[in-house]
């Protein structure tokens, strides 16, 4: 997963998500539940080919308190260059799945 900052935000994640939804996670290296739930969301975009960027809130603090996130880890998504849903604390996959199925990153149909 790709980290982005405030400094590439807006090129990153904003403008892509004009023409399609942007998942992104945020997360911090000293967090557990980040740690286990990563490998489940980055499983999940490489298998639906989903945008996943991700943000680390530990070094990228001022970023996530923009994007309004209070906690980690957090999914949000974007779309036409707003966030329109998120998900805070780690989630097991069907909760995950059912996220991205309401974000519009994949499809409800056999996913």
């Amino acid at each position: 997963m790709k980290n982005v900052t405030l400094a590439n935000f807006d090129a990153e994640v904003l403008a892509p998500s004009h023409h399609k939804p942007v998942i992104v996670m945020f997360h911090a290296s000293w967090c557990g539940p980040c740690k286990s739930m990563k490998p489940l969301v980055e499983t999940l975009a490489e298998k639906h080919k989903f945008t996943l960027l991700g943000v680390d809130g530990g070094e990228e603090g001022e970023l996530a308190r923009q994007q309004g996130v209070r906690g980690v880890p957090t999914l949000a998504a974007y779309l036409d260059g707003e966030k329109v849903v998120s998900v805070v604390g780690a989630q097991a996959e069907a909760n995950v799945l059912k996220f991205l199925r309401g974000a519009g990153a994949i499809n409800s149909v056999g996913a």
